[in-house]
């Protein structure tokens, strides 16, 4: 678990052919006032979920203290797609990135 101190994962935002991740993630931050540059961000990918044809976004960033204030003002502000510039409603969660074992309790 200590290995995804410093990760989000990011959840109902629609695929998008040829998308800039590092671009959606400071979108995000700048809805909610918490300012994110590229050199905040270590690592930013899509990944599968199971039974699923869906993708969450797993960001890991350069600072806890940045990941825990984007976490905070994202659980406060109710964020959904078009927020973002997506046609869809469809709201958008923002959480801790959890292990296996812990996303099942």
């Amino acid at each position: 678990e200590y290995s995804r101190i410093k990760n989000v994962e990011i959840k109902g935002i629609p695929r998008k052919a040829e998308e800039n991740l590092h671009e959606l993630v400071a979108k995000i931050g700048e809805k909610v006032n918490v300012p994110v540059l590229p050199a905040d961000i270590e690592v930013i990918h899509r990944v599968p979920i199971m039974n699923s044809d869906k993708t969450n976004i797993i960001v890991q960033f350069a600072r806890r203290q940045l990941r825990d204030s984007l976490l905070e003002k994202c659980w406060r502000l109710r964020l959904n797609c078009s927020d973002l510039g997506f046609e869809t409603e469809e709201l958008v969660f923002v959480n801790e990135h959890l292990c296996p074992e812990l996303k099942r309790l």
